[in-house]
């Protein structure tokens, strides 16, 4: 993967759906998706895994997808938007730390926002290992 480039496509889409658990109306509920996509489409082939970090509210706010076929897909729901890190992991163990903005449409509908990040070879760090373990 010498001279590496390659653009990052994450993408989320949104839906308002009704909130069954609760009789408060002022609170719009939305499921949500969140994937990964990349351009040239046989980058994927280098990715093992994806790791989400939601919002810290959510009980499991940590998920790992190794699910290519989904394009690592992840689907929830909530009411709020956030800053969703996304941490790209290779094959070989270097790892990128990317950013979503997670965007909840307002309007009946499906919505659909992309963060495109264009990144070189050098973009992917070794992990740092830690030796506490």
């Amino acid at each position: 993967m010498k001279d590496l480039s390659v653009t990052m496509i994450i993408e989320n889409t949104s839906e308002r759906v009704a909130d069954d658990s609760s009789n408060d109306n002022s609170t719009a509920w939305f499921l949500w998706t969140i994937s990964v996509k990349s351009i040239p489409v046989n980058f994927m082939d280098y990715i093992e895994s994806v790791i989400y970090y939601l919002h810290p509210t959510f009980s499991q706010n940590v998920i790992k997808s190794e699910d290519r076929e989904s394009n690592f897909l992840l689907v929830s729901r909530g009411w709020g938007e956030f800053n969703i890190r996304v941490e790209i992991i290779l094959k070989d163990k270097r790892r990128a730390l990317l950013n979503h903005w997670l965007s909840l449409e307002d309007e009946n509908g499906i919505k659909k926002t992309q963060t495109k990040i264009n990144l070189k070879d050098n973009d992917f760090k070794n992990p740092k290992i830690n030796l506490t373990k």
